[in-house]
């Protein structure tokens, strides 16, 4: 059933960066060949960190249950972002309902999620390369949430991950999700 619902949880995540052919916010300002580069390159770096971060949250899981993911989140996630970013390039995740405020992402990406909030797993929005108002580079991505999430960003969490939410998150935001639910983004900014 763990195996299931872990697989479950991957392919969803990979979704995304695979859907559709992506828009572009001032595309007028990139060649089609750049802009092909730097969607390879944004899927490529996003799909390390979704990697690796799955990895850590699933053998959490497996030792321990949600609790226990929730220390991963807490404790490696920016660690492993960190590793996956490299000179010239910085990642993140964000959401419209933070549960970490140090997961704020960059300006640019706060419209894009503000066009996908409506959008579900089932009719994704493909991922979007950009020219930032700073002239960098943005790539983002919709994070859905997954059958394996809503365990601890669902509407009815078990009175432990509750509590420890509450411990290590005392302003948190990010429940009330539904699997599908679109839960924020994965961006990933390039120095052109």
């Amino acid at each position: 059933m763990l195996r299931q619902v872990c697989i479950s949880f991957v392919v969803g995540l990979l979704v995304p960066s695979c859907a559709g052919v992506p828009s572009t916010h001032h595309q007028s300002e990139l060649s089609e060949t750049e802009r092909a580069e730097y969607l390879r390159k944004g899927q490529q770096t996003a799909m390390s960190l979704k990697k690796d971060l799955v990895s850590e949250l699933t053998a959490a899981i497996s030792r321990g249950g949600p609790v226990q993911a929730i220390a991963v989140c807490k404790d490696k996630a920016a660690e492993i972002t960190q590793a996956v970013a490299k000179q010239g390039i910085r990642i993140g995740r964000t959401s419209w309902k933070l549960r970490n405020p140090a997961n704020q992402g960059p300006p640019w990406t706060q419209s894009v999620m503000e066009g996908w909030k409506t959008t579900r797993l089932n009719t994704p929005s493909p991922a979007q390369v950009m020219v930032t108002e700073d002239g960098k580079i943005g790539y983002v991505e919709p994070l859905y949430t997954q059958p394996l999430c809503v365990n601890c960003h669902g509407v009815d969490l078990k009175p432990e991950v509750s509590s420890q939410l509450k411990k290590l998150y005392p302003q948190d935001q990010a429940t009330g999700f539904h699997a599908g639910d679109l839960r924020g983004v994965l961006w990933v900014e390039f120095d052109r």
